[in-house]
């Protein structure tokens, strides 16, 4: 048992064989077999070859197993071919068409199945009050027409009651310009000028909280009040 260890450690090692008891060294132990032939030779480190030709020979007998065309049924139509790549599986374009199609198939039966599975969500219109499936969370409508109509029904924006309308620039209107000057020439020879009367602000009612109708300190705060108005005006 000793010496099949030894022999086992200096193989490990790749160091010279250990000798026997005995001295001597048995000389069919150390020779090893060609990995490519049946030529064997004297073990050196980690040689396993008998020479660079069985070297080159079983290299290209490898690659050529690993790269070797095999025969391959395809998964559509079950035919023999071969593969021109690792990853085909089918053999023709027309295969490929069809499976790209059974694919599709497969994929929106399972989608129109888990649609049916789901319970639908109803809700009246918001025009007219009719139920209907909601198929989206921010449909509010029955149909087109019901919300084209719900637009037409909302309330527009009240006009202005003012018409605006052109009147003649009075002396007032030339001493408050900075241009009056200017005015006063143009009028001079002869000519027109008119412009847009001037927005009379709308009067509102005020009712001012903690104060009596008849009590003097309101009539000041409304007064006051109204000067600031009319200065903003």
């Amino acid at each position: 048992m000793e010496k099949v260890v030894k022999r086992w450690i200096a193989k490990v090692l790749r160091i010279e064989p250990i000798p026997d008891d005995s001295g001597a060294v048995d000389a069919e132990e150390t020779r090893i077999k060609c990995l490519n032939c049946d030529n064997t030779f004297e073990e050196y480190r980690n040689k396993r070859y008998c020479s660079q030709l069985c070297y080159q020979r079983h290299k290209r007998f490898k690659t050529s197993q690993i790269h070797k065309p095999k025969v391959l049924s395809c998964v559509v139509c079950a035919k023999t071919f071969v593969p021109t790549s690792t990853r085909n599986t089918i053999c023709s374009q027309a295969c490929r068409i069809n499976n790209k199609r059974n694919y599709f198939v497969k994929r929106w039966k399972k989608y129109r199945e888990r649609r049916l599975e789901l319970k639908p969500t109803r809700s009246k219109c918001k025009y007219c009050g009719i139920d209907y499936e909601v198929t989206r969370p921010n449909r509010l409508y029955c149909s087109v027409e019901c919300r084209n109509m719900n637009r037409l029904s909302l309330p527009k924006e009240p006009k202005l009651d003012w018409v605006p309308s052109l009147r003649e620039v009075t002396d007032h209107d030339i001493s408050t310009s900075e241009f009056s000057e200017q005015i006063k020439a143009f009028k001079k020879s002869g000519k027109k000028i008119i412009t847009f009367p001037p927005i009379t602000p709308s009067t509102h009612e005020v009712n001012v909280e903690g104060y009596g109708v008849d009590n003097d300190r309101f009539e000041e705060d409304l007064s006051n009040f109204n000067s600031r108005n009319k200065e903003r005006i």
